[in-house]
């Protein structure tokens, strides 16, 4: 019986705590502004995406919810593609365009903008 394969994600997990401990920061944050952060992640992430046929890339989704509890509102972005952790965590020369790492890359780039969008959206209440 063949192995499973194991992953260990890195600098993902910190790239996500920083943000999302500046985002909780901002008094009166909204699911629209938080939606609108994430979506502003998401299309750099797609445009960062390695493209064989494109349902990598097609595969990305965005939604936002409130949190049980009164913990406010929450986003989240991801990739449904079966493969999707294995483009994005294993190195590899990609034909054309794109990169692996490249949600985590999006956060990275997007952090200061996206900060931006949520406090000017919680700003207009």
């Amino acid at each position: 019986m063949p192995k499973p394969y194991v992953f260990k994600l890195e600098g993902l997990e910190m790239v996500k705590s920083i943000l999302n401990h500046k985002i909780k920061d901002i008094k009166g944050r909204t699911k629209a502004g938080l939606m609108r952060g994430a979506l502003i992640i998401r299309r750099r992430a797609q445009q960062l995406t390695p493209v064989d046929t494109g349902n990598l890339k097609g595969s990305a989704y965005t939604q936002a919810w409130d949190l049980p509890g009164g913990f406010g509102p929450g986003a989240e972005i991801g990739f449904t593609a079966t493969y999707a952790l294995f483009v994005h965590e294993i190195p590899a020369k990609h034909r054309g365009k794109g990169e692996w790492k490249f949600l985590e890359h999006a956060m990275q780039e997007k952090a200061g903008e996206v900060l931006k969008v949520i406090r000017d959206n919680a700003r207009v209440r």
